[in-house]
């Protein structure tokens, strides 16, 4: 993933708060598939954690999204799995491999922070949402469509907010 294939966005929505960042979240969950996997870059605090907590409440998972730093990987159960990635603290790019992330995907959604971090080693995602934090903090968030399933998502997106 490179800078210059984040320089149009299919779509970028604004979020007021992280309430707004979380609902967006949950818009785009009520779409989201066995299957799909969506990137999340931004800085620390940028609200990438906020959105997973949408994402999650949108699944009608019980439990409320953590930042899974400490354990990698969270699994989220509602109307289907979502796996909640956190590659911030890995410190090699081959640390990805044992985390057997394509076989994530074979019975849930995944949605990872920080997917730099893995280089290489990582699939190819259907969606990248990178979030920006605004001189009035408030946040931008920028959606690129990387497959078929990527573009349904933000078709589904666009139509919904």
């Amino acid at each position: 993933m490179t800078n210059n294939s984040l320089q149009n966005p299919d779509i970028t929505i604004s979020s007021l708060s992280e309430e707004e960042t979380r609902t967006k979240g949950k818009i785009l969950s009520k779409n989201i598939q066995i299957g799909d996997l969506i990137f999340l870059i931004g800085e620390l605090g940028a609200g990438k954690t906020r959105f997973v907590q949408g994402l999650s409440k949108g699944i009608n998972s019980p439990q409320i999204a953590r930042s899974p730093t400490f354990v990698l990987i969270t699994e989220y159960i509602g109307d289907i799995i979502l796996y909640h990635c956190d590659l911030y603290r890995i410190s090699i790019p081959e640390e990805v491999i044992n985390l057997e992330l394509e076989e994530l995907l074979d019975k849930g959604a995944l949605v990872v922070e920080w997917p730099e971090k893995g280089g290489e080693y990582m699939p190819d995602p259907d969606l990248i949402i990178s979030t920006e934090i605004n001189q009035d903090n408030s946040r931008k968030l920028l959606f690129f469509s990387y497959s078929e399933r990527g573009k349904t998502l933000l078709k589904h997106m666009k139509k919904n907010i």
